[in-house]
């Protein structure tokens, strides 16, 4: 059953769950089916997490099954005549001179188990690569990350890089770090800040909807 795979997901069974979405595709189970599945197993890791019963590996560990899981419906989803939803675009990265990640990639597994569609752009990401993506995707949301106090300066900058391209005022852009506070969040020109990925992703809800 496809309910079995969110069951799985949310136990961290890499094995079964895995063999279980093999057997869904065989039996001919429609993608989109099993995509949602996937989702609720993501969106119950994220509770468990905030509850404080799972850590910060419990969390990677989810968001690399459901990368596994992804790569075995990709082709699926290509062939399907169903279109995938997607909520909404997020571009996402650690901005220039910081290559921190753990806090970056708990936040995509987060935005993508609520449907939301998320380019990551890596660490250590110029603005002018953020511009760029911008320009390209024209996404709803980017999230600037930074684990040291360095990256202000590197969000300031990317900013601006927005603004220079006129395409601030068509972002909502939050930002995340430890370190974060309001002060920063202004000086900086974010319109909004967050010290871990399950309060982000609650911002990113009100600013795109359900």
């Amino acid at each position: 059953m496809v309910d079995k795979i969110s069951e799985l997901m949310s136990d961290l069974e890499e094995k079964e769950v895995l063999e279980e979405v093999r057997k869904e595709i065989e039996k001919g189970t429609d993608p989109i089916k099993i995509l949602d599945s996937l989702k609720e197993g993501m969106l119950l890791i994220g509770e468990l997490w905030k509850k404080g019963e799972y850590f910060v590996p419990e969390v990677i560990m989810g968001a690399e099954i459901s990368r596994q899981i992804m790569e075995l419906l990709k082709p699926e989803l290509e062939s399907s005549s169903t279109k995938v939803p997607v909520k909404g675009s997020i571009v996402i990265g650690t901005v220039r001179g910081d290559i921190h990640n753990i806090g970056k990639n708990l936040a995509i597994a987060l935005i993508q188990a609520a449907g939301y569609g998320v380019v990551d752009l890596g660490v250590d990401v110029p603005p002018k690569v953020f511009v760029e993506k911008v320009k390209e995707i024209k996404p709803d949301v980017v999230g600037l990350s930074g684990l040291l106090t360095l990256a202000i300066e590197s969000m300031k900058e990317t900013i601006e890089g927005f603004k220079e391209a006129g395409l601030r005022d068509q972002l909502k852009i939050i930002i995340g770090g430890p370190f974060l506070t309001k002060n920063y969040c202004e000086y900086v020109g974010a319109d909004a800040f967050t010290h871990s990925a399950t309060e982000g992703i609650e911002k990113i809800r009100g600013w795109i909807g359900e």
